[in-house]
């Protein structure tokens, strides 16, 4: 770990709250806050157009093979991943983030 990084301890009672499940349509606002925050540079990269975050359902729910969570703690969205489908047998983790705090 580097400077400025903190790790919760094991028995750190808030881990006690900590839950992950799969997105639901009420989660859009927090993922959204999540992906314009997590920007490198607060730039979008040029490879990149953001429209799986505009359209969570039909991005990551439309394939068998793909998926998208979010981890709550004590009802708030602090963190996401996705996997996406890229084709038989090969998928993508994407959209990896966490509040800083």
């Amino acid at each position: 770990m580097t400077a400025g990084q903190h790790k919760a301890p094991e028995n750190d009672p808030r881990l006690e709250h900590m839950h992950v499940r799969t997105y639901a349509p009420k989660d859009q606002e927090a993922v959204s806050h999540l992906y314009n925050h997590g920007l490198l540079a607060g730039q979008i990269a040029p490879n990149d157009t953001g429209a799986d975050i505009d359209n969570i359902q039909e991005a990551y729910f439309s394939e068998p093979d793909s998926c998208f969570w979010v981890a709550e703690l004590d009802g708030k969205v602090l963190g996401m991943i996705g996997v996406a489908r890229e084709n038989e047998g090969v998928a993508e983790i994407r959209r990896l983030r966490v509040e800083p705090q």
